[in-house]
């Protein structure tokens, strides 16, 4: 049997096709990506949604108490936490689903790790401002 006869037309369809299928797979890497950045920013929304529900009840579903300054305090916090983790995951899910268009950094947390109220306009920290480093610096 003879080989098939290679021509410039036979060339340019399997470059064609090896284009296709590598910006395939590059789109199929993206998506997978946005994907898991979705389902990270769900997983931290809903520990955020448990830990504003654990302010007021208790495991069984019964109202604690009536709610302090720092329970409002960390109640507001974690409500603006949700709201942003919303945002984000909605971002990367439809990032997700359409790979191919380009997709807008991710806005930054205002009221995320400070908390500003009308009773207490002074800001403070609820996390430290600075990364704890992982290994001390070495002796001189």
């Amino acid at each position: 049997m003879k080989p098939p006869r290679m021509t410039c037309r036979t060339f340019m369809i399997a470059i064609a096709l090896v284009a296709l299928a590598t910006r395939g797979g590059m789109l199929w890497c993206r998506s997978a990506g946005f994907a898991a950045k979705a389902s990270e920013h769900d997983f931290i929304k809903f520990m955020n949604e448990y830990n504003l529900w654990t302010i007021e009840y208790d495991r069984h579903g019964r109202s604690l108490r009536p709610l302090t300054a720092r329970d409002e305090a960390s109640r507001v916090i974690l409500e603006r936490r949700v709201q942003y983790e919303d945002s984000l995951y909605r971002k990367y899910r439809h990032a997700a689903n359409l790979p191919w268009l380009s997709v807008e950094p991710d806005p930054s947390p205002q009221g995320y790790r400070t908390m500003e109220t009308p009773e207490n306009p002074a800001k403070f920290e609820v996390w430290r401002s600075k990364p704890v480093p992982f290994l001390a610096p070495l002796p001189p």
